[in-house]
């Protein structure tokens, strides 16, 4: 559908691993018979750049956009209804006053053990002084001339 430059450019702005659900769903819509949609719908977060990748194949730019704002707007509008229905009912806001809070058991705080460093000591290290040792200067140079036979 789209030439590779162009591929890369709208998958970089449509990056959005929240979306994945969402492009999961019309990827589904799209292309059924995509073997990789059972894999992409056990973590669709995970998945969310391959889903959005092989959607491009398969639908243009706006309508990727249009599909997660009509997603997006839906759940709103739900949850606007389900708030006009609770406050007209007085058996919910019941329910809400029967309800006793939770004590919170709190656990023993354990206390931080202090750090005990050990310090190394440098006594067992004799100090540098800069000469040569004996079993250094026992070793033979090799010569570096040559002698022709």
């Amino acid at each position: 559908m789209y030439s590779f430059k162009e591929k890369q450019k709208h998958y970089t702005e449509l990056r959005n691993p929240d979306a994945a659900e969402q492009d999961l769903e019309l990827l589904r819509k799209k292309q059924p018979e995509l073997s990789t949609v059972s894999m992409f719908s056990r973590n669709p977060k995970r998945y969310a750049d391959d889903i959005l990748y092989a959607l491009l194949d398969v639908a243009e730019r706006d309508e990727i956009r249009n599909n997660r704002r009509t997603v997006e707007i839906a759940p709103v509008q739900d949850t606007e209804k389900n708030i006009s229905k609770s406050t007209n009912s007085p058996k919910v806001e019941k329910k809400k006053a029967n309800r006793t809070p939770k004590s919170k058991v709190e656990k023993p705080k354990k206390e931080p053990k202090p750090d005990t460093e050990k310090s190394k000591s440098t006594k067992s290290i004799p100090p540098s002084t800069g000469t040569i040792s004996p079993i250094q200067e026992s070793k033979p140079q090799p010569s570096s001339t040559t002698t022709e036979s």
